[in-house]
Parts: structure tokens; sequence; C-alpha cells
């Protein structure tokens, strides 16, 4: 069975970051911390002007790895932080790709009182 408890962004009001494996209470709550970034989002890249992918909003759905079948769904804020509780386990995680070509699903494996990171990118489609 999966507990889920959505927040928008972080329920702390914090924001994950990349790389975090934010560590709980043993026994405390577990989930994924993450962001969903779009890119490319500048037609033409140019040396001493970066254009990095930029954070969005969207719909994020999060799978069980094995079956396939929807556990839950959170929104990503408007910079693309989304932080949603779940049981320890694999997940694939989907972002909703309104308006963008691709989204490429993330596996990751939650452990007991702890907080996996995702990064979810969506194409632009611009080339």
């Amino acid at each position: 069975m999966v507990s889920a408890l959505l927040f928008g962004a972080c329920g702390d009001g914090s924001s994950p970051r990349d790389g975090d494996l934010t560590s709980a209470e043993e026994g405390g709550p577990s989930g994924v911390n993450g962001i969903v970034r779009a890119g490319p989002v500048c037609p033409v890249e140019r040396p001493g002007q970066p254009c990095a992918p930029r954070g969005v909003p969207t719909i994020v759905s999060v799978l069980d790895a094995s079956s396939g079948k929807l556990v839950t769904r959170t929104t990503s804020d408007r910079v693309g932080h989304f932080r949603v509780r779940v049981d320890p386990g694999r997940y694939v995680l989907k972002a909703s790709p309104s308006g963008f070509r691709v989204s490429l699903p993330v596996t990751v494996t939650v452990h007991p009182g702890k907080f996996a990171h995702a990064a979810l990118s969506l194409d632009t489609g611009i080339r």
C-alpha cells in the first residue's frame, strides 16, 4: 500500500536541489524531491551567452516501476520544483509534456526515511 501526500514544491517552503538525497529521521517520511526543466529554450546558443533549460510548472505522475500503475500525481511549482511523499520502493516519474514534444521518464528508488531526487526533462523542440 502506498501512502501519498502531495505538496506544491516542497511542503516546508524550501526547494529541492539537484543531487539531494535528503535524510529524514529513521521511520520518518520518504518520497521524491525533484525538478522539471524544459530545453532547449534558445534557438541558437552562442559562446558567453548560456541558455540553460528552465524549470516549468507541470503535472508529474508517479508510477509503480514493477506494474506501471499510477501511484499518485503532483504538480511542480512555477520554477519546476516538486516534492511528493511515497512509500519506499522503485518508481517511474513522468512529466506531462503539454506544450512540449517529449518527456523522458526517470526511475528512482526511494529508501525508508529518505527523499530521492529526480530531474525530469521536457523537450521544447527548438533546434
